[in-house]
């Protein structure tokens, strides 16, 4: 469930940047990756724009950090839950 509401609020961040044309990249997510009962992983990933390459890794990690050293909001922890409930 934690990382469902990990990648929606991912999703919908990326969807607003993307609605504002404000990203040097295609597209990003993150999921869940587990190697066994014991060992899971959260991959990130991005696909760049082949003229932007630079930019989009800075705008990607930029993202990445922020979620990172601020973490989500409770409205968009309260929306994921909400859409969850709602599928």
């Amino acid at each position: 469930m934690i990382g469902y509401l990990t990648e929606a609020i991912f999703e919908r961040r990326v969807r607003e940047i993307k609605e504002k044309n404000e990203q040097n990249f295609l597209s990003a997510y993150i999921t869940d990756f587990n190697v066994s009962d014991l060992d899971a992983f959260k991959i990130a990933a991005v696909t760049l724009k082949e003229d932007k390459i630079l930019l989009g890794i800075e705008d990607f990690l930029t993202l990445i950090e922020q979620i990172k050293q601020h973490g989500f909001l409770n409205s968009e922890l309260e929306l994921a839950k909400r859409n969850q409930l709602n599928y």
